[in-house]
């Protein structure tokens, strides 16, 4: 019974939304970390890649968003600035990394709220903290 609730399409999504969130993370903290890098082209989560997650998202395919594999590559658009040919902007990276930041922290307050309801339906106990 308790497999069932995270069989839920709204949980599945959310967690394959969370996943996709931390690997944009994991993306920007090695752009940042490159920052002075020679020759460094900056990474994220590939536009064709994300186009067919979003896909997923709309259709509600639930066992292909279970078994998506996210991919990350380099930025072909971001010109150079810096002379060796680095294309990452400091700014740009951390305006990111908050955006990131705030959709994780909504989706985690999505999913506890998800949890706290199903733990008031069990328990009964409807005050709060």
């Amino acid at each position: 019974m308790i497999e069932a609730l995270f069989d839920r399409e709204s949980y599945q999504m959310a967690q394959a939304m969370m996943d996709q969130s931390m690997i944009k993370h994991q993306a920007i903290a090695a752009n940042i970390a490159n920052i002075e890098t020679p020759g460094y082209k900056r990474i994220d989560i590939d536009p064709r890649n994300q186009l067919q997650f979003e896909e997923l998202l709309k259709t509600g395919d639930i066992n292909q968003l279970n078994h998506f594999n996210h991919k990350v590559a380099e930025d072909q658009n971001t010109a150079a600035v810096r002379p060796d040919g680095n294309n990452v902007k400091l700014e740009n990276e951390l305006l990111a990394m908050n955006r990131n930041a705030l959709e994780y922290e909504f989706l985690t307050k999505y999913m506890g709220s998800s949890f706290g309801k199903i733990k008031t339906a069990i328990t009964g106990n409807t005050a709060t903290r």
